[in-house]
């Protein structure tokens, strides 16, 4: 995702490659179930709204986006772990 500006995910996602948001642009995802057995990387932001889920694949899941977890999200780590270690700011 190379625009700037806000865009969105829902109802039910699941990643299994690379998401790359870059600076300026914000993925506001407000999904009931965002799987992800991949990674997000860029300078962006990714804001959680939903369930975030590591569910399909084992071992860590590497963010390096800024991750916001906005009220009434929940992150559920069934068959491995996230990584996240984006700065917001």
């Amino acid at each position: 995702m190379t625009s700037p500006g806000e865009h969105g995910l829902s109802p039910v996602v699941e990643n299994e490659g690379t998401i790359d948001i870059a600076a300026g642009a914000t993925l506001t995802s407000t999904s009931r179930q965002f799987t992800n057995s991949g990674t997000i990387t860029g300078g962006g932001t990714f804001r959680d709204f939903g369930v975030l889920r590591k569910g399909t694949a084992t071992g860590v899941s590497d963010w390096d986006v800024c991750y916001v977890a906005e009220s009434g999200s929940s992150i559920v780590e069934q068959t491995g772990s996230f990584h996240l270690t984006g700065s917001c700011g």
